[in-house]
This record gives structure tokens, C-alpha cells and sequence, in this order.
């Protein structure tokens, strides 16, 4: 199921990761070689103290010594990631599903591609969607929201809630599923996405001031264990399989009236 045609995405990270390649450098080489033409401009081309991660409590950016290269697009708006045997695909142009997950299995196909026999397993895909909720003029942040999915909702004698947090986590049929609600967090980008990458694209936002708002933060992983093989391996399969049940996440935890608010907008 899809977002609504202006539903409030943010940003998106897609992620495949293969077995740790023995010169990073090298394949971001062979990266760069592949998808050259689409994904010249290299800003931020080589960033250090940054990891991409698929584990068991989901996809993000952490703080370790290791290289990471970004190959941003000519507008700047989409960007692949290359590390030790993973390549990510980020965006803060959201347009749709489809048109995110074509993108992003474009890039894999030239990578897999150029790689040759240097790749042959995949460990783990993974995706990642951030949504950024503010109620319109003459709403409240509730009424966008299901009963019991917004944190500090409930009144405890007067006191003002300045923010608060929700995490759920599932497991899907194919893997770990998490969804994280934050009430007024201080970033609208969660601390781990919020990194020296994102803010050197200037990707960052600005908190909305002197109003309630929230961010949905959902991410979803299939992890191959063993490997799969990358022959015949369906990779457009799996990440629609993987994306469907955040887009159902999504119109679940929201209600009728945010998803008209954000039909009229379209």
C-alpha cells in the first residue's frame, strides 16, 4: 500500500548489504565507475566515524571508524552510500514507493553488475522512513493520530507534556519491523540520522516552533541467514514485500482525518 500523494515523508534510507568486501576504497571505486553518469557530484565523498547497520533492532547510521563514501545526484536530493560490503540509497525528495524502489534497484542492478564474481551472497535489505506530522492551522495533534499511538497524550494533573516517546517492535514474515512515534522530539531527524552526512547534503530540518508535532520513524529488514545467493536472487520482490507493511503501518497509526488533510494538500 502506498502513501497518500502528499503524505509527510521526510526522508527514506534503502539498504543491501553483501559480505565484507577487503578494500572499501576499491569498491567504492567500482560504485562510482558504475553509476558515474546519474551520480557524479560527490559531496561529502569520503566520511570517516560513519557506519551503515542491518541488525536485529533495524537500519541506521552509527558512530564508528570507518569509511563511508556518498555519491549525490547533480540536484543534490538523491545520494548512494558505499561501506564495507553495503550500499545504501537515501533520498529527501520522496516522491512515491515506486518511484524511491525502481531508483534504488536501478543503482543495485549497475552495482551487482560492475562488481562481478566480487559479489555473489546478500546478508541483509533494509528500508527506512521517516515522516514528519504537523497538524494544520486550527488542529490538534491528536486528532492525526489512532488512540494510544501518540506519546504524552495522557493528563497527568495539569502538567504541560513537552515531548515524549513510543517504540514498537515487531517481526514480520520476513524480519524485524520497528516504529518509533516521537512527540516534539528536539531534531525532527532521529539522533542517529541526524549525522554530519545528513547535515552535509543540508537535508536537515527545522523544528517546527511553538506547536505540537510528532515524526514516525519506521524500518523494516530482511536478514539472510545464511546468505542468500545473488544468482536468480529477486531483489524487486523483496524490497516491495519489505516496504508494504510500513505503508500499512502508517495508515494504521493515522486517522481518517490526518489522511484527508493530506489528500486536500496534494
Amino acid at each position: 500500500m502506498a502513501h497518500l500523494p502528499n503524505a509527510p515523508v521526510k526522508y527514506v534510507l534503502g539498504v543491501v548489504r553483501f559480505p565484507l568486501v577487503p578494500d572499501v576504497d576499491s569498491f567504492a571505486g567500482i560504485v562510482q565507475s558504475a553509476i558515474g553518469k546519474e551520480f557524479r557530484h560527490r559531496r561529502n565523498e569520503k566520511l570517516a566515524q560513519l557506519n551503515l547497520r542491518i541488525e536485529e533492532k533495524g537500519v541506521e547510521l552509527v558512530q564508528e571508524d570507518v569509511s563511508l563514501w556518498q555519491f549525490l545526484s547533480e540536484d543534490g536530493h538523491w545520494g548512494v552510500l558505499v561501506n564495507r560490503g553495503m550500499v545504501g540509497f537515501h533520498t529527501n525528495a520522496y516522491v512515491d514507493h515506486a518511484d524511491f524502489l525502481e531508483r534504488f534497484l536501478s543503482v543495485i542492478g549497475k552495482v551487482v553488475a560492475a562488481a562481478g564474481d566480487s559479489i555473489q551472497q546478500i546478508e541483509a535489505l533494509a528500508l527506512r522512513y521517516l515522516d514528519l506530522v504537523v497538524p494544520v492551522e486550527g488542529d490538534e495533534l491528536g486528532a492525526y493520530f489512532q488512540a494510544g499511538m501518540l506519546p504524552a497524550s495522557a493528563e497527568f494533573g495539569g502538567l504541560e507534556a513537552m515531548g515524549g516517546i513510543q517504540i514498537v517492535n515487531f517481526k514480520s514474515e520476513l524480519g524485524p519491523l520497528k516504529l518509533t512515534v516521537i512527540r516534539k522530539p528536539e531534531t525532527v531527524f532521529p539522533v542517529d540520522l541526524h549525522s554530519p552526512l545528513v547535515i552535509g547534503n543540508q537535508w536537515s530540518l527545522k523544528t517546527p516552533e511553538n506547536m505540537d508535532f510528532a515524526t514516525i520513524d519506521t524500518d523494516h529488514a530482511i536478514i539472510f541467514n545464511p546468505p542468500a545467493e545473488l544468482e536468480n536472487f529477486d531483489f524487486r520482490t523483496k524490497l516491495f514485500s519489505l516496504r508494504e507493511p510500513i505503508g500499512d503501518i502508517f495508515l494504521r497509526i493515522t486517522t481518517d482525518h490526518a489522511q484527508a488533510v493530506w489528500k486536500k494538500k496534494a
